[in-house]
């Protein structure tokens, strides 16, 4: 796992950048599984480029199980930089994906993901906004449970995009790494660092993420929530 990570970390180096940023991406979430099968997400983020362009959005989704080793889901995206009410700076994007988990060892495991996405780009108020950007998107994770409590994710995720008219351009690449920490089975905390990498545009720029996430398990929280009154009643009586 250390050779990995020190690849990751290493790999950005070897390629020639012309600029860079500093990137502040914060969020918080919310999941329900409906059943045993179907799950709904909801995730409200925040993000900062250089501590002065800004963006919000709000990702709705979800997701079914249809084998023990196999998801799909769908989602929706809407963004909004800087002044989220500002039409001309909206976007809207929807998505489809595939994803599994596999066990390869105790405690490790990998997690591949294929996703297709069309983003729609200021469609109200641009003569061409109707006209989606499409995106492939090919991420494998890999995830180190260390205990109950704390689990170690390194990965990485390559992106494939372009308009209708154009020729699919393959850019860019992310390294992913990321420390999560779940409390009582409901509430779960990561810390990460992504790097985001140019790799065929002229103007190559090296994108430098500092993620910071919270999200709830709403069946876990209730389960909780009931235990203790049910305790409580017991306790009178």
């Amino acid at each position: 796992m250390k050779k990995i990570y020190l690849l990751l970390l290493l790999l950005p180096l070897l390629c020639q950048a012309q600029s860079s940023s500093f990137n502040n991406w914060q969020s918080v979430g919310l999941e329900y599984d409906i059943n045993k099968s179907l799950r709904s997400k909801v995730r409200l983020g925040y993000r900062t480029t250089d501590f002065q362009s800004s963006s919000t959005f709000l990702d709705v989704a979800l997701q079914y199980k249809l084998h023990k080793y196999l998801k799909v889901g769908l989602g929706w995206r809407y963004a909004g930089r800087g002044n989220p009410t500002n039409v001309d700076a909206i976007t809207n994007r929807f998505h489809t994906d595939i994803s599994s988990k596999i066990k390869l060892a105790k405690h490790l495991y990998i997690k591949p993901r294929l996703r297709y996405q069309m983003r729609f780009k200021d469609w109200w108020v641009s003569e061409l906004g109707y006209i989606p950007k499409h995106s492939f998107r090919a991420r494998l994770l890999v995830n180190y449970a260390i205990n109950k409590k704390f689990s170690l994710t390194l990965g990485g995720e390559l992106f494939t995009t372009g308009y209708y008219y154009e020729t699919p351009e393959t850019n860019p690449i992310r390294l992913i790494s990321a420390l999560s920490y779940t409390y009582k089975k409901a509430h779960t905390f990561e810390l990460g660092y992504t790097i985001e990498q140019d790799i065929t545009a002229s103007d190559q720029h090296t994108a430098h993420i500092i993620t910071l996430s919270y999200s709830v398990h709403l069946n876990n929280l209730l389960k909780k929530i009931r235990k203790k009154r049910k305790k409580k009643r017991k306790e009178k009586l």
